[in-house]
């Protein structure tokens, strides 16, 4: 279990921008399943003159993974994982479109692992569905859009 708390001052010109951010995760595994969850708070706020609002934001993800018990050589070198995430940034603004930086958004992730020297060397292959919360932009057009997602990557930890 672990927390975190950020306190920023920046200076934009002609105003300042205060970002106060708070987190906390926490982690647990047992005979081969492993979960983990993590919350993310920010509250955003600006000096008189400013642009921009003052906002809100937040996000969310769990996730879950299970090291396969194959026996052999393989024994825990598979893992299946599924995760959750989901973020809303600025809500305080209406989005431009499709994509917009500060349109809420989910991921539905499904997984396979394969840990050839643990972290050290290992395979990750991915599946993303990827959804947009906010559906409509200020204009009133829909803000939705295809971006699913297949990763394959290979980790190679120097050491």
């Amino acid at each position: 279990v672990a927390g975190d708390i950020s306190y920023a001052k920046k200076n934009d010109g002609d105003f300042d921008e205060f970002d106060l951010l708070l987190g906390a995760d926490a982690f647990w595994s047992w005979r081969g399943l492993s979960l983990y969850a993590e919350y993310f708070w920010g509250h955003i706020t600006y000096t008189a003159g400013a642009p921009k609002q003052s906002f809100h934001e937040q996000g969310f993800n769990a996730q879950a993974g299970y090291l396969l018990p194959i026996p052999g050589r393989l024994y825990r070198r598979f893992e299946v994982t599924t995760r959750f995430e989901a973020v809303a940034p600025n809500q305080t603004v209406p989005i431009t479109g499709p994509g917009d930086p500060t349109q809420a958004r989910a991921a539905y992730v499904v997984g396979l692992n394969y840990f050839h020297r643990g972290h050290n060397l290992k395979l990750q292959l991915n599946y993303t569905h990827n959804q947009q919360l906010d559906t409509i932009d200020a204009s009133g057009r829909l803000a939705t859009y295809h971006n699913d997602s297949v990763v394959l990557q290979l980790t190679w930890k120097l050491e």
